[in-house]
């Protein structure tokens, strides 16, 4: 199978009841582990497994405070799972 990749992308300026209202459904999201995003142009459908990797990088100055989380994690397929480890010693 042909490893294809996919990218969503969305940057707009929101109320931050707005931005509440987003970072709830991404929550949602998590907690049934299934993400879709879609706007006007693209749509993505990730699928969350129990471990996810998190980073969360914040700086504050005079003219710009940032705040930056993101979340990875890899797809294991169930046969990559269930595949048993031998180890033999010569």
């Amino acid at each position: 199978m042909k490893n294809e990749k996919k990218e969503f992308s969305h940057q707009s300026l929101q109320e931050r009841e707005a931005v509440i209202e987003l970072l709830s459904s991404i929550q949602k999201g998590l907690t049934s582990g299934t993400l879709s995003f879609s706007d006007d142009d693209n749509d993505i459908k990730l699928k969350a497994p129990g471990l996810l990797n998190l980073t969360i990088n914040a700086s504050s100055s005079s003219e710009l405070n940032v705040l930056d989380l993101r979340l990875s994690w890899q797809d294991r397929s169930k046969d990559k799972l269930k595949k048993q480890l031998k180890i033999s010693v010569d």
